[in-house]
């Protein structure tokens, strides 16, 4: 039986780049939110899934009721969907709220100090703790807030129970650009995941612009990801094969890499849509580039350390980009999981 497994056959480059680093881009507003699932249950407020509220998706509302107070109403366009968010944060009576990192947040409004609350859609916790970094504020002349961006980690009710991002840009160019541990937070951190974004076709005939995240990991579902010899592709010495059980179908990928290569970065770029360079969802993805952000096998050619950027595109024009970690603290970028 033919193996279920594709070769990438690609062009090498050396490739350096910055972690972490944020590029100015153009300034948005949108919710960002990552709920994880687990074999025994999935986050309440999210309820299991990854998703994004745009301004094209619905209105928001931005809001300083008092100095050391930011609050944020998202309403969505379509009623019917049932989508609404709350955002509350507040800081120390007569203490403004500014950029920096505040932990071990009780509930808004019920906490001493400093409280944050995240909720909407009919859902809410009883009780929570939660991580909140503030990347930036600024005011205008008037004092009405002008742009926000802010990071959230909450856990409903107790540390126990995995934990909720938020991601809250507010006409800022700050993308949002995290390790797993800020992602999924210490005591919840998966050895493997991934998280991809799928775009439909937006031309002409075809004006979908309703892209789907998907974000997997290894709390929820089975990761295989194997060093594998490869014979057969002049030039290259082994191959990562990687096998995601997931639903509605598997997701199949091989990424073979060049001889005595395996301990730095670098990118694959494929010249033309080939059989040979597939990932396999739900469709047959033609990998158009990838790029290895780290690579670590033990001395029995085993992996130990992985982390990719990918993406992808259909025949019909279909776009797949995404992030794949594992035992792995290089960040990702959840808005656009492949952006150079």
């Amino acid at each position: 039986m033919k193996q279920f497994i594709y070769r990438l056959v690609a062009t090498v480059m050396l490739f350096t780049a910055a972690e972490t680093v944020a590029t100015e881009g153009s300034k948005a507003t949108f919710l960002m939110l990552v709920s994880p699932k687990a074999k025994r249950g999935w986050e309440y407020i999210g309820q299991g899934k990854a998703q994004q509220c745009r301004e094209d998706d619905g209105t928001f509302r931005l809001s300083q009721p008092k100095i050391n107070e930011v609050e944020l109403r998202y309403n969505p366009k379509k009623q019917m969907s049932g989508i609404w968010w709350d955002f509350r944060f507040r800081q120390e009576a007569g203490t403004p709220v500014t950029s920096g990192i505040y932990t071990a947040l009780s509930r808004y409004p019920f906490g001493q100090g400093a409280c944050v609350d995240f909720g909407g859609s009919g859902r809410g916790c009883n009780n929570l703790i939660g991580d909140l970094n503030i990347l930036d504020i600024t005011h205008d002349e008037e004092g009405n807030i002008q742009s926000f961006a802010a990071n959230l980690l909450q856990h409903c009710e107790t540390i126990k129970h995995a934990p909720l991002f938020v991601g809250i840009r507010y006409n800022s160019s700050i993308p949002v650009i995290v390790k797993p541990e800020e992602l999924y937070s210490s005591q919840h951190k998966p050895a493997s995941f991934i998280h991809y974004l799928e775009c439909p076709r937006t031309d002409a005939e075809t004006p979908d612009r309703n892209e789907v995240f998907h974000n997997i990991t290894s709390n929820q579902t089975d990761f295989t990801i194997k060093c594998s010899q490869i014979e057969d592709l002049s030039g290259f010495g082994r191959g990562i094969d990687i096998k995601i059980a997931s639903e509605p179908s598997n997701i199949w990928f091989t990424l073979p890499v060049p001889k005595k290569k395996y301990l730095k970065e670098w990118r694959h770029s494929v010249l033309a849509m080939s059989d040979d360079a597939v990932f396999y969802t739900d469709d047959y993805y033609y990998l158009k580039e990838y790029r290895i952000r780290e690579l670590k096998l033990n001395d029995s050619k085993q992996v130990i350390k992985f982390a990719v950027d990918f993406i992808a595109e259909t025949e019909d024009g279909k776009i797949i980009q995404g992030s794949l970690r594992h035992n792995s603290d290089v960040a990702v970028n959840l808005e656009k999981p492949y952006n150079d």
